[in-house]
């Protein structure tokens, strides 16, 4: 059963095109985002991806939302990259989730962005020979 605090960020996220996955470990629950919009619950621990949570639980009901979202950046291999500034002290859970959500799409586009530009550049005229 989803919590509405969840369905809430889920529903934010929704609005960018992106999937949130049930995520956590040793009573720390989270929710799972990938960078790639369209990767399945499978692919998205396979490449860089988020992990959300407010404080150590995701799946908590409205009224204990006592602590802003939090969404940590991890790559391929798991390893922490950083973590997204939360959103201002005394939002609103739709602000919360709406700041989130964003954040997580300025993030991917411009991953996205810089990944194109720079593949551009290596088959571009001004690229180098390739042997």
């Amino acid at each position: 059963m989803r919590r509405p605090v969840e369905s809430k960020l889920r529903a934010a996220l929704a609005v960018y095109a992106f999937s949130a996955y049930d995520g956590g470990e040793g009573g720390f629950t989270s929710l799972a985002v990938s960078l790639t919009q369209e990767a399945s619950e499978e692919e998205t621990y396979e490449g860089p991806h988020f992990l959300i949570s407010s404080g150590e639980h995701a799946d908590r009901p409205a009224s204990q939302h006592d602590d802003v979202w939090g969404a940590s950046l991890y790559d391929e291999q798991g390893d922490y990259v950083t973590t997204l500034d939360g959103a201002p002290a005394g939002s609103t859970l739709a602000e919360d989730c709406g700041h989130i959500a964003g954040a997580v799409a300025q993030v991917a586009r411009r991953t996205f962005r810089e990944e194109t530009v720079d593949f551009a550049r290596s088959v571009g005229k001004d690229a180098p020979a390739k042997d």
